[in-house]
């Protein structure tokens, strides 16, 4: 029996995907969404100027978390990340697609997650991680969220929040130029184009 490659005509390009020396460099960093980064940047002097309000200048000690000594109370600047359990995943899908037992909630109430002993919250700073423990919840943070936490590094290696900093609200910026946002629908989104059909004069936003 002919393999497919001898019946098919086609042409390998797979060694443009191959790691050369010059790829495995600078790998370990490249692993770290520079999306966060930038937020980071972006956010720190909203962040400190917060914690000056509330917690008073030159009050806390500014760290990276890479440089926190154990049991010294440090205020680091992170991005959040959650770790659930029960996080859905499309690759464990993707993998065992066949194995997969699709509950059926069609006539039953969706039940309200109520968390697992594994749920932990993270705080990456400076391409490092530390769990998080102490005065901060599941419930009052999202990952991605970019905030500063003030507290001590323990023994075991986690983080013992004592106070959790949000950035400082931006004032809103005036915008150069007067202008209109509409909010559009009804643009072919359920694919049946007489039901989604819903004309809009866009003259009567005119200015």
């Amino acid at each position: 029996m002919n393999s497919w490659s001898n019946i098919l005509d086609y042409k390998n390009l797979s060694e443009k995907y191959v790691l050369t020396d010059a790829d495995r460099k600078g790998a370990y960093s490249r692993q770290y969404f520079e999306a966060y980064e930038a937020r980071v940047a972006e956010l720190k002097p909203r962040i400190l100027r917060n914690a000056e309000k509330i917690l008073g200048k030159g009050k806390f000690k500014l760290c990276s978390l890479s440089d926190a000594q154990q049991d010294e109370e440090v205020f680091v600047i992170g991005v959040i990340v959650k770790r659930i359990a029960a996080r859905p995943s499309i690759l464990k899908s993707l993998l065992s697609e066949d194995k997969v037992a699709y509950e059926d909630y069609e006539n039953e109430e969706l039940k309200r997650y109520e968390g697992s002993s594994e749920d932990r919250i993270e705080l990456e700073s400076d391409k490092q991680t530390v769990k998080l423990e102490g005065s901060i919840s599941m419930d009052e943070c999202a990952t991605g969220c970019c905030v500063g936490v003030l507290g001590k590094l323990g023994k075991e290696g986690v983080f013992h929040v004592t106070r959790l900093i949000w950035p400082i609200a931006q004032p809103p910026v005036k915008a150069e130029a007067e202008g209109t946002i509409v909010f559009v629908s009804g643009l072919e989104l359920t694919g049946d184009v007489e039901e989604d059909y819903h004309p809009v004069d866009l003259s009567a936003f005119h200015s």
